[in-house]
């Protein structure tokens, strides 16, 4: 099991300069709720992805932001802040190829133009969306990455859907959100995308891939309800004092999703 090289580090907030222009399509705000996700473990093990530090992470939150006006979150068909492609490994802002953050003038990267592991952040306007004023802060976060993309399949009446996993433990979790079919590594001798492709006739319509590993992601793409629950998602919670046990039920297999409250 991969597991953090030391605990996370956290900086007072008195130490941190945030610098944020309006005019170069990014918001400041306040998080009021962030949730951990397994691509923050990988960047910041340095599990298959070039090590960036120091760094603020986090890409799960949901908060208060000051919007800068797009024509997409204007669109009464759209909710997105702006279209943008993200560069994992830069650690800075694509607009002008800086970052929003240092402490006594040394530059502290940011991490896929958002940083939530902070309370106060600033985001390129293509990672913000619009959501009702009276949306749970502390459920909504989680969201933002994974369950979003992978619960979509299940919601949109796909007929077999195929989960990925190195834990057994997860099985329980993932047929209770639409999986019909699991595929635990550790059983085969060959590749991933070789064993999807014998279980589907030779092909995928779609495939999702959100641990944040490269190796994952290729093996990905290789294999060409009525109301959600967001509290089901939900199994632990912590302080943002104690950021490092989210990790820790991670990456032992323990949790879904965890909730770090800022106010805690």
């Amino acid at each position: 099991m991969p597991r953090l090289h030391r605990p996370i580090n956290l900086s007072p907030v008195s130490q941190l300069k945030i610098w944020a222009p309006p005019s170069l399509r990014v918001n400041h705000g306040r998080s009021v709720a962030t949730s951990r996700c397994h691509c923050t473990a990988f960047t910041f093990g340095s599990f298959g992805q070039k090590p960036l530090f120091p760094r603020i992470s986090g890409h799960e939150a949901a908060g208060v932001q000051g919007v800068l006006p797009t024509r997409h979150c204007q669109s009464e068909e759209s909710n997105t802040g702006d279209l943008l492609r993200i560069n994992t490994e830069r650690g800075i802002m694509t607009n002008d190829g800086q970052s929003r953050f240092s402490i006594k003038e040394k530059l502290i990267y940011n991490f896929l133009g958002t940083s939530t592991f902070g309370e106060y952040t600033v985001v390129h306007v293509g990672c913000v969306v619009k959501i009702s004023p009276a949306a749970p802060l502390d459920e909504v976060c989680v969201l933002s990455c994974g369950i979003s993309t992978g619960l979509g399949a299940s919601l949109n009446g796909a007929s077999t859907i195929v989960g990925v996993n190195l834990n057994p433990n997860r099985i329980s979790d993932a047929k209770n959100f639409g999986v019909n079919e699991f595929v635990n590594l550790k059983d085969y001798n060959k590749p991933v995308q070789q064993v999807i492709a014998e279980m589907t006739d030779g092909r995928v319509d779609r495939r999702v891939e959100y641990t944040g590993n490269i190796q994952a992601m290729i093996s990905a793409f290789e294999c060409v309800h009525d109301e959600l629950e967001m509290e089901k998602f939900i199994t632990h919670s912590a302080s943002f004092s104690e950021i490092s046990k989210s990790f820790e039920y991670m990456l032992k297999g323990e949790s879904l999703r965890t909730i770090i409250c800022m106010d805690g």
